[in-house]
């Protein structure tokens, strides 16, 4: 490992230390825990509920419908963005479609969607939608941008589509991709359990957070928050992993 990737870790752990005792000094200036738990009792509570059955279906019925949400948005970004740039007509149909989604706070269309979904299932639905206009319009960008010249050249080849897409663009959209897949995972987790406060779906993460602010649970209000934040770090970096692993094996970075 470089020094300088170890340094950066140290600073990084440095940093976490200073905003936990920082958080710790204000909750005892404020001396209320239903106004700021300490972080040393968030933790306990939270070392309490790891061993609670019910906590980790909370955290597998949120994750199991977000990451659908987040799968289903990948794999029509990747269809509907491959026909946008060869298709223009269909560009210009995708347009106020991508927009009016980028552009409805994620409130509006958690009450508009559950109209038409249950509750149960609410989540898949936000997260998509989330998710999809981001990947959308990176990998369009991505094609837009690939290098003429390449293009060209394939052309007097006579590469196939299919060739051109794993020879050049791939290639050439890849590093850009991944980052607006953190991107995009990381607000569809945030979207998707925002979602469940609202909806209540029972047995999720956002009931559980709901349930702690009824009744003025503070312990677990920041526990359950805790656990959502460190989940939703472990999926950006596993799903980095992942891509960077296939795009590294398949000679594309």
């Amino acid at each position: 490992m470089k020094s300088s990737t170890i340094d950066e870790k140290i600073k990084y752990t440095l940093c976490v230390i200073f905003y936990l005792l920082l958080w710790q000094l204000v909750s005892m200036w404020i001396g209320e825990e239903i106004l700021l738990v300490s972080p040393i009792k968030v933790l306990i509570r939270l070392s309490e509920l790891v061993f609670e059955l019910e906590f980790w279906e909370n955290i597998a019925f949120t994750c199991f419908r977000i990451l659908s949400g987040f799968a289903l948005a990948l794999l029509s970004s990747c269809l509907t963005s491959i026909l946008s740039y060869r298709f223009n007509s269909f560009r210009i149909m995708m347009k106020p479609l991508v927009s009016a989604i980028k552009a409805t706070p994620v409130a509006s269309i958690v009450i508009v969607v559950l109209i038409w979904v249950s509750s149960r299932n609410l989540s898949i639905v936000i997260s998509f939608m989330m998710a999809f206009p981001i990947l959308y319009s990176a990998l369009l960008s991505g094609f837009d941008n690939v290098d003429e010249k390449l293009i060209e050249m394939s052309d007097i080849f006579s590469f196939s589509f299919i060739k051109k897409l794993k020879y050049i663009y791939l290639p050439s959209i890849i590093n850009s991709f991944i980052t607006s897949l953190t991107t995009a995972i990381g607000l569809a987790w945030k979207s998707g359990v925002a979602a469940e406060v609202i909806g209540l779906p029972d047995g999720s993460l956002g009931e559980r957070l709901y349930e702690a602010k009824t009744f003025l649970m503070s312990q677990d209000i920041f526990a359950v928050t805790l656990t959502v934040i460190a989940i939703s770090i472990i999926i950006e970096k596993v799903i980095s992993l992942i891509v960077k692993t296939l795009a590294t094996r398949s000679h594309l970075i």
